[in-house]
Formats: structure tokens, sequence, C-alpha cells
């Protein structure tokens, strides 16, 4: 189920227990209840007063058939175990977090389905973020939630050519340093079949972020938009790209909007707004959605399980030798000396915060 809000949130909208208690429920279970006086003994109401025999031989010949009786069980009552649908009878695991001041796509994975919720994070799916920004101001955590310590001009940039041209810069930047990481010649015959096999994905989480594209689709000075597809990214990250942007253009910028609206296959067009959430849509939603998974399973896989078996694939050199790839094939322009670009995001936050 894919649901298009924040995720502080979730839990109060996501409230299906609520919903099904308002509809028709179950009755309470039956019992049986059987009612007799099994002896003459019972006739005597009090053992301190005696009846005489007429009043005993009419009271046996009442009460000594057995009466079965059907009634309601108190035991299963609603107001004596409680509701009949709470919170604890549904599993629910949530796959991404969009950050505290982001929003958009929120994959959950509820019931019978939460068992693939590891599949589905661990294939390290693409992410498409839509990145507001706006030129002009400066804050110390590159978000409009902070403090303005710098303000720039930015009317030299007439055209959205001078963005572009920044983004496709960094994204070229972005695509060489994996490579890099592998251990791979751009110009070797391994990249070129690396490259066919389909887009490289990381295989671990706890790596730095990746950027696969950048695009500008809104430019109205101040404001701008960029669209980032991404893994491995965090909140922190994407503000800053608008730090870094500024700061390659001469200028200075912040963030002021994070919105997700792509993760893997599902996207907004598949998503519940939080008006929309309730057991009828959500039962929809549930359905549609797992249709996309299964159409879309064999892409739900990471394409390089682990880059280290990648790289430790040996070769033999003239003197028949066998060696490593990694110590075999060397960047000449020194891939030590490359900055990366989170280093580089970094290295300006640093900046602003020394002054």
């Amino acid at each position: 189920m894919a649901i298009k809000l924040c995720l502080y949130s979730l839990n109060y909208y996501i409230s299906i227990h609520i919903d099904l208690n308002s509809m028709e429920v179950r009755p309470p279970n039956e019992k049986v209840f059987i009612e007799s006086s099994l002896s003459s003994e019972n006739a005597i109401m009090d053992g301190r007063q005696q009846y005489n025999q007429q009043y005993n031989q009419q009271y046996n010949q009442q009460y000594n058939q057995l009466n079965v009786q059907v009634r309601p069980s108190y035991s299963d009552h609603p107001l004596v175990v409680g509701e009949r649908y709470q919170e604890k009878d549904f599993s629910m695991r949530i796959a991404n977090y969009p950050g505290w001041h982001a929003s958009g796509v929120t994959v959950v994975f509820m019931g019978r389905m939460t068992f693939r919720a590891d599949e589905f994070v661990n294939a390290m799916n693409l992410r498409t973020y839509q990145v507001k920004g706006k030129f002009g101001v400066e804050t110390d955590n590159f978000l409009w939630t902070g403090n303005v310590i710098e303000k720039s001009r930015y009317h030299h940039l007439k055209t959205v050519y001078h963005l572009e041209r920044v983004l496709n810069k960094m994204q070229c930047m972005q695509q060489m340093q994996m490579y890099k990481t592998l251990g791979i010649d751009l110009k070797s015959q391994q990249a070129y079949e690396l490259a066919c096999t389909g887009m490289l994905r990381p295989a671990k989480k706890k790596t730095s972020p990746v950027v696969y594209g950048l695009k500008c689709i809104h430019f109205d000075p101040p404001d701008f938009t960029i669209q980032i597809d991404c893994i491995n990214e965090f909140e922190p990250f994407l503000a800053g790209l608008t730090h870094t942007l500024a700061h390659q253009l001469k200028t200075s910028a912040h963030c002021v909007g994070i919105r997700l609206v792509r993760y893997g296959p599902f996207n907004v067009q598949h998503a519940l707004l939080e008006k929309h959430l309730n057991v009828g849509n959500i039962i929809e939603n549930i359905k549609l959605c797992t249709s996309i998974y299964d159409q879309h399973k064999h892409h739900i896989t990471p394409i390089i399980k682990d880059h280290r078996e990648s790289v430790k694939k040996s070769v033999k050199d003239e003197h028949g030798s066998v060696k490593d790839e990694h110590e075999s094939v060397k960047d000449e322009r020194g891939s030590e000396n490359q900055e990366s670009f989170l280093e580089m995001l970094y290295r300006n936050k640093n900046r602003l915060s020394n002054k």
C-alpha cells in the first residue's frame, strides 16, 4: 500500500480498527444454559420452612424437566472483552522514511505482506525526489527552518541553461564516482560489460548517497525545482544539494521543500491522500499495489549483490600470475585526489559554521 503523507502522522491516520468497529460486527457467541430442578429436594425454597406434601408434588412435576435455553454469553460481550477489532490485530511495516521536513510516497506493507518489506528495502530501489529551492538566502542547516547567515544576488541567472550546466557536471561526477568505488577503469572492457547489465546499485544501505540523475523541472528566479534520482540519500544531503548548486552558480540558496514522488515501482498516482484513508480505499489500494509489486518483482532484486565480489575477480597478467582486479587496474589521474560530491558538501558546511 502506498500513502502520500508525512510519516509522523501515519499511525494516527491508519486506524482501520476504528472504521471496522463502526460497521456491523459479529454478535457475541451464544451459550447454552440448562435450568432445572433435578430432585424433590430443590422444592425446599427455605431450609427453615417446610411445605406440605401437595405443594411438593406440584413443584416437582413442574421443575423436574430440563429447561434448555440459548442466550448470548457475557464472556464474549464487547463491554466485557473490548471492541471486536483492536490496533494490535493489524501488523504493519513501513519501508521508507522520507524525513521530518519531507513528504511524499510512503510504502507500507500490511498483513501477510509484511515479510516482503525487508526484501523490498534490500533491493535498493531508485527514489525520485522533487527538491524546491530559493535563491538569494542561505541558512545554517540548508532548510527554511534555519537561521539566515548570508544573502546574495542572483540576477545574473537569466536562463535555466546555467542551472542545467552545473547539474550535468554534478551528475557526471557522481557516475564516475560509482565506478571508482568499484575500482574499475572507465575505459576498460569490464566497465562496459558492467554497464550493460543495468543500473549499478549499491548492495548495502550503509554507503554514501549515490545520485543517478539531476534535472531542473522548474525555473522561475528566485524559485527553482530540481528532480533527483538517488539511492541511500538522507534529508540533510538533499537539502545540501541546493546549497552546493548555488555555490557553483556564484550565489546562495536554501531548500524550501522536499517531496518523494517515486519509490521503486510506486509513484504518487498509486498513493492515497490523508483524507482518503478509510477501509474501502485502503483495501482497493492494497489490491492495486500488490498487482504492481508482482509485475515488477524481477526488478526488485539487486543487480550487483556485492561490489566486493565483482572487484575481486582475478585476471592473469603477462607473467601468468594471478592478481586481484582492484590491484591490476589503477586510475592514472589518481582517484584519491578526486573529491567526492559528499565531501564537498560537508566541506562547505564546515566553512559556513566557522563564519
